[in-house]
């Protein structure tokens, strides 16, 4: 994966046209911009009537005398998404923790496969990139799934064609997911930033939790059910050589024999 933000960015020259035009509307509209400042305080009694903000430095910590004050009728506060799930979860498949897929993201190969046999997963369930990674993710699944199911074959005169396009839409996977990682490392929350929440801000409004008591369970090593909603993610078995799927420090191969050769079915109980 190319490191250089320009570089990446380069690659995307759509993204920069867009980037281009939405900054074009805002200076239209005489929008003001601040650049390295984040929201320090919100106010208000029955709802939002004003917030503190602040310039930060490299680290993510607020920069002491900086603190500016403003009234304002909203506040939104946005720091990138974080891949949904709940579903690969349900169905038995493996997760792995990678920051720049967003966080916990199913574990797939490069044909979008997930560890269960026939379940397959694109989009932001397979981490954040943006609408083009999820179609080129959706034809990636599509095409495996022909392939699986005997509809597309070695015999067949269209094989070498759908040989072609596979490779191309891998390298366009890997273009997605460089963007997509230089979209979350921009996007992520400073390290810093969490030592700056006072111990009282409530987290959970549902369950009244303060941030004290947040801070004090992560701590905790021994969390309960905390090995059956975490566990031990994996790098699935790869269709192409020499290419990586999502890894982490957090994640296991498995072995030959948890590999099983395709069902034919689609999903497990289908017909």
């Amino acid at each position: 994966m190319e490191t250089g933000a320009a570089a990446i960015f380069a690659r995307h020259g759509s993204k920069l046209i867009q980037g281009a035009r939405y900054a074009a509307q805002l200076l239209r509209h005489r929008v003001p911009v601040l650049h390295g400042h984040h929201i320090k305080e919100a106010r208000g009694r029955e709802r939002v009537s004003g917030a503190v903000f602040a310039r930060t430095g490299p680290d993510g910590r607020f920069l002491a005398g900086t603190e500016k004050f403003r009234q304002v009728d909203s506040l939104a506060v946005g720091h990138g998404f974080v891949p949904n799930i709940e579903l690969p979860v349900q169905a038995g498949c493996r997760v792995t923790h990678d920051p720049d897929l967003g966080g916990w993201a199913a574990a797939v190969n490069a044909d979008m496969e997930t560890s269960v046999t026939g379940i397959y997963a694109v989009g932001e369930t397979a981490g954040i990139g943006g609408a083009e990674q999820s179609r080129v993710q959706g034809e990636l699944a599509g095409m495996a799934i022909l392939e699986q199911l005997g509809r597309i074959h070695r015999r067949q005169p269209r094989w070498d064609r759908f040989v072609k396009k596979r490779h191309r839409l891998y390298q366009r996977s890997d273009e997605c997911r460089s963007y997509g990682a230089l979209l979350n490392r921009i996007c992520r929350v400073p390290a810093a930033a969490y030592g700056h929440i006072p111990d009282d801000t409530v987290i959970c409004r549902c369950e009244t939790s303060p941030c004290e008591r947040s801070s004090r369970l992560s701590r905790t090593d021994s969390l309960p059910g905390a090995a059956s909603r975490n566990p031990p993610a994996a790098a699935w078995a790869d269709a192409r050589p020499g290419h990586a799927a999502p890894s982490s420090s957090k994640s296991l191969r498995p072995s030959p024999a948890q590999i099983r050769k395709p069902s034919g079915r689609l999903f497990p109980g289908s017909r």
